[in-house]
């Protein structure tokens, strides 16, 4: 089986590119660096793994929303999407690296502001029309 390390630097180096979209998987990378000692101990390694690549191509793909047309659609999801990698991250660093205080609070306020963000990025890109409007009236 492929070391850990050697897994990540294959998702950084295979997915060359714009530098703003590899920032997640090289932040991914890191993260699981620092992490991995815990994880192996938790047997948590693999589950860990596979949620943080899920997360991190949210993240490249809502950062691929500020190429779109809608700008400020975009920077709203790009921004939700960053702040719940951030929620997750305070959460692995506090369940398997290192404790810290208002752990709880720092993880439910960017959870929370992170969808708000996103479900605004969503409500902007998607903006009501008449036949929305009188469809729920009626």
């Amino acid at each position: 089986m492929p070391s850990i390390r050697s897994l990540l630097l294959f998702v950084v180096v295979r997915n060359c590119g714009s530098f703003i979209i590899n920032l997640p998987f090289i932040y991914y990378a890191i993260l699981i660096i620092l992490l991995n000692p815990s994880l192996a101990a938790a047997d948590m390694q693999m589950p860990v793994i596979i949620y943080g690549l899920v997360i991190s191509l949210m993240l490249v793909l809502a950062l691929h929303m500020l190429y779109s047309r809608n700008k400020e659609a975009g920077k709203l999801m790009a921004t939700g999407a960053a702040l719940f990698v951030l929620s997750d991250s305070l959460l692995a660093v506090n369940k398997f690296y290192h404790p810290f205080s208002y752990a709880g609070t720092a993880v439910m306020l960017t959870y929370g502001l992170a969808q708000y963000q996103l479900i605004s990025g969503v409500y902007v890109y998607f903006p009501k029309t008449k036949h929305s409007k009188s469809s729920r009236q009626g």
